[in-house]
């Protein structure tokens, strides 16, 4: 898959990328319910029962969108490679008018989608301090977060907010829309 993937112009990658979300949804939901034995502790079972959403990639489907792959401009400066959500956060604290962005994003390199963090301006294209731009290969789809969120809760936790396992996933729990910035 990932090699037919990297055949893809952008256009459908982002809908593979949608489609890729929705199929992990659907593994989520056929999980059964209410068998606690099919899950590894007793705390997951629970965590699943209490959550508005099954996984993180739910969240995502519902509240995100697609983003504009741009080249990096050349006032921004590219940051270490894995630390992609320490990278955004950082970038967005330094420029007001960029926007602290997760979600789920593919590269050229030829992973298949990742959990990963990146800025957008106001006219939705990528700033992605992390991955090195590729004309072709390249898709973004993911949850805008309002900069007041952002500071408040990365702040804290320093780390994804969507893959939180620490707090146990809270945006799973519940999804408010003032946290999501609209464009």
């Amino acid at each position: 898959m990932v090699r037919y993937a990297l055949k893809m112009n952008n256009t459908q990658l982002d809908d593979y990328l949608i489609s890729f979300l929705k199929n992990t949804v659907e593994l989520y939901k056929r999980r059964p319910q209410g068998k606690q034995d099919v899950f590894s502790s007793k705390a997951e079972y629970l965590r699943y029962k209490q959550n508005e959403f099954r996984c993180i990639e739910e969240v995502v489907l519902k509240h995100g969108v697609i983003f504009n792959v741009i080249e990096l401009p050349k006032k921004y400066k590219k940051m270490p490679d894995k630390e992609c959500f320490k990278n955004a956060y950082t970038l967005m604290k330094k420029h007001e008018d960029l926007t602290y962005c997760e979600g789920f994003a593919i590269s050229e390199n030829g992973y298949p989608p990742l959990n990963h963090a990146w800025c957008v301006d106001a006219f939705k294209n990528v700033i992605d301090p992390t991955w090195d731009y590729q004309e072709n290969g390249m898709a973004y789809f993911g949850i805008p977060f309002t900069r007041e969120f952002t500071i408040k809760v990365y702040g804290k936790i320093k780390c994804s907010l969507l893959d939180n396992p620490k707090q146990s996933f809270p945006l799973m729990k519940e999804f408010k829309e003032e946290w999501k910035r609209s464009f």
